[in-house]
């Protein structure tokens, strides 16, 4: 699927491959969410929508209210093409080990050909233990591969983290986005 952006598509051959599992990592501030709602635009439609599903980093107004200042927005397909729903609220009543359980739920109800979860970092954080973090992240993998969704887990990963991390043994893609800034220019690296 295409990225939105032309120079992002042609580093990677055409764009994201159907039907896997993405993950979107980078400092705060390299543009993780930009690209992440620049796809679900580009590739949304009425009959493919794009779930994508906030949580505990940023309030569920403020993606729509800083959206509107990107020209690949478009309010008509909010709530049609692209749902937004604030899945943290969810989390915090039900629990994080009912993840893979809300997500079937979503999936079933609004039949989405994407799903983002932004920031899915911050759903990982409230995992106790190693175990739960795995069989956690299992299920949710598990779901997202049994649905035959394309998804993308957006997070403020470090590098580091990438050999850490289950989200990163279950993803078919990395996709780590830096930013150099010096007094002089800006630089950006996929």
């Amino acid at each position: 699927i295409a990225t939105g952006c032309v120079g992002v598509d042609e580093i990677l051959n055409g764009g994201i491959p159907t039907n896997t599992i993405t993950v979107v990592m980078g400092a705060p501030g390299t543009g993780k969410t930009i690209l992440a709602e620049a796809i679900a635009f580009c590739n949304a439609t009425e009959e493919q929508p794009a779930l994508y599903l906030t949580t505990l980093s940023e309030p569920l107004e403020k993606f729509i209210f800083h959206g509107q200042n990107y020209t690949f927005f478009d309010s008509a397909k909010v709530g049609k093409a692209v749902i937004y729903e604030d899945l943290g609220i969810t989390i915090r009543k039900a629990g994080i080990e009912k993840l893979a359980e809300i997500v079937t739920d979503l999936l079933i109800n609004y039949k989405p050909a994407f799903l983002f979860i932004d920031s899915f970092k911050a759903l990982n954080e409230l995992l106790q233990t190693t175990v739960e973090r795995r069989t956690v992240i299992y299920d949710l993998a598990t779901v997202l591969t049994s649905y035959r969704c394309t998804s993308f887990l957006i997070g403020e990963y470090s590098e580091e983290m990438t050999t850490d991390l289950p989200e990163f043994a279950v993803a078919d893609v990395v996709l780590n986005l830096m930013k150099y800034s010096t007094n002089v220019r800006e630089q950006r690296f996929l």
